[in-house]
């Protein structure tokens, strides 16, 4: 993930790990990274492994989306971003 972050030319200002299960509601890592996002509106694009790890339900899907920030799924080598084809943002929701 540094390593994608480097190529890309983004600086990665704080680190969210989430190793919890989905099968209970509410994600320490997720909540915390969403506040960090809401009190720093300049930090607005988020690096990820893949899409199933950063969303873990439909809630989770529109929280990101309301957040306006751009999505780096770097296993999938996808960007999402709000300048993103309308069929990229459909594949993204097929992934999801």
């Amino acid at each position: 993930m540094r390593h994608y972050a480097a190529q890309m030319g983004l600086i990665v200002e704080r680190e969210f790990i989430d190793a919890e299960t989905a099968k209970t509601t509410g994600r320490t890592g997720f909540n915390a990274m969403v506040v960090y996002l809401e009190q720093h509106p300049a930090c607005r694009a988020l690096l990820v492994e893949k899409t199933d790890r950063l969303y873990r339900n439909l809630k989770d899907y529109v929280t990101i989306d309301e957040l306006n920030a751009e999505a780096h799924f770097v296993k999938e080598n996808v960007a999402l971003t709000r300048e993103s084809r309308s069929s990229e943002k459909f594949m993204h929701g097929t992934r999801f």
